[in-house]
């Protein structure tokens, strides 16, 4: 059984052989050996046969359709020759027959069971194949159930752990950072990292082993310009980050909105990769048609160190990093629409129900907030003073938050009351400082 990774690399997970062959369990083979064309068959194939792999092919008569022109579609066809790098590839690991029934997972090429025969031609019949297509179709209903079940432990305990965060996120709707990363359970015990960039209402906190704080932010801006969120080879897709292979070979980010975001890193695994001969020596070689791949004429076990790569992340470890974030972003929403209420109700009660009556004076106010800033704050007061003059006060605030617009009215009011006092505009402000 013979099983295709993300990048298309295929590993023998499991055999069953005659004892005097040589095993093939645990080898790994490049994309290369099953190209993108050959992959698309197998999907449009459950089962491709070879009785003979030394068959002279014979020319289809004639070669293009006379009515359209183009060359007959054999995708279907159960006589249809094979590539002839294929049938080298087979002649180079002394395959004299073969037989491919392939594994699909929910649309998606899963791997194939690859079927070898040494001593010569061998012709399954067609009982036989129906069987062996009829297996292959219920290991692939299978095979989703299989998986899931394998993961369900893990997935539970993560699942558990995003929902006590996400409860502790509720409970402290004003402060959500600070539940991420100071309650007895963080952001970094929800996933297996080494470390977590937590940035939210634009700051930056970090737990465990992490990036430069100054470089985070741009590591994930450029993760997400390149539309690659996640990935378990930072190297290879930013080689520019290549120093931070130690930290954060892997890293997992979710973006909340308006700049902040939720990182996860974990570091670099290098492993042992034992493929099937060495899978960088295959070479262009010359056909009757011109120049074409020639596969590697060895398939001794050959292994390679695999550098600046993580342990991958898992669907439902970016589901429940996805999901944070997004309750995250909720919170945020909610929070800004309560705050809008609030500013609303707060700048009427900062603002002059009335313009006092002063002798003299012909008094008038035109007060309109900035359409960027939904908590004004600005407010300004007319204290008539003792003996007869005006005090005109102008305070700043917008911009400054939610929390400076609402100590405005102790400060006007502590204001007021100094100004009465009639010791100038400087006493006055030194009063509010010692305030």
């Amino acid at each position: 059984v013979y099983r295709f990774d993300p990048e298309w690399n295929g590993e023998v997970i499991a055999e069953d052989r005659r004892a005097d062959l040589e095993p093939f369990l645990g080898l790994r083979y490049p994309a290369a050996d099953i190209p993108a064309q050959a992959r698309a068959l197998y999907l449009t194939n459950w089962l491709r046969l070879i009785p003979d792999a030394r068959y002279t092919p014979v020319p289809l008569v004639p070669a293009a359709d006379p009515r359209t022109g183009r060359p007959l579609d054999l995708a279907g066809s159960v006589l249809r020759s094979v590539s002839p790098v294929h049938l080298e590839y087979l002649a180079n690991m002394g395959v004299a027959a073969s037989m491919s029934v392939s594994l699909v997972d929910r649309g998606r090429l899963w791997g194939l069971i690859a079927c070898h025969g040494y001593s010569g031609p061998h012709r399954p019949s067609s009982t036989q194949r129906a069987a062996a297509e009829f297996l292959g179709r219920t290991a692939s209903l299978l095979l989703h159930t299989k998986v899931e079940v394998g993961n369900s432990e893990r997935q539970i305990e993560v699942a558990q752990r995003s929902a006590a965060l996400i409860a502790a996120v509720g409970r402290t709707p004003r402060s959500p950072a600070a539940a991420l990363v100071e309650g007895a359970l963080t952001a970094l015990d929800l996933l297996p990292a080494a470390g977590v960039a937590v940035r939210v209402d634009g700051r930056l906190r970090l737990l465990g082993e992490t990036p430069p704080a100054a470089r985070i932010g741009p590591l994930v801006g450029a993760l997400l310009a390149a539309g690659t969120p996640v990935t378990d080879a930072l190297p290879a897709v930013l080689p520019r980050c290549a120093d931070l292979a130690a930290v954060a070979s892997g890293v997992l980010v979710a973006p909340v909105g308006g700049g902040d975001f939720l990182a996860w890193f974990r570091p670099e695994s290098p492993r042992e990769v034992t493929w099937g001969g060495n899978p960088y020596t295959s070479k262009v070689a010359e056909g009757p048609a011109g120049p074409r791949l020639s596969p590697r004429q060895s398939f001794a076990r050959w292994v390679e160190t695999v550098r600046g790569t993580s342990t991958p992340w898992q669907p439902h470890e970016v589901d429940a990093a996805r999901a944070l974030a997004d309750h995250l972003a909720e919170a945020a929403r909610t929070r800004a629409h309560e705050d809008s209420r609030f500013a609303a109700t707060l700048q009427r009660t900062l603002l002059l129900e009335r313009l006092p009556t002063v002798p003299g004076l012909a008094l008038a106010a035109r007060y309109r907030p900035s359409a960027d800033d939904v908590v004004g704050g600005d407010w300004y007061d007319l204290v008539p003073l003792p003996d007869g003059r005006l005090s005109l006060v102008l305070g700043d605030v917008a911009g400054h938050g939610l929390a400076a617009a609402a100590v405005t009215s102790q400060v006007r009011n502590a204001l007021r009351a100094h100004l009465l006092a009639d010791s100038g505009p400087a006493a006055a402000l030194q009063g509010i400082n010692d305030v």
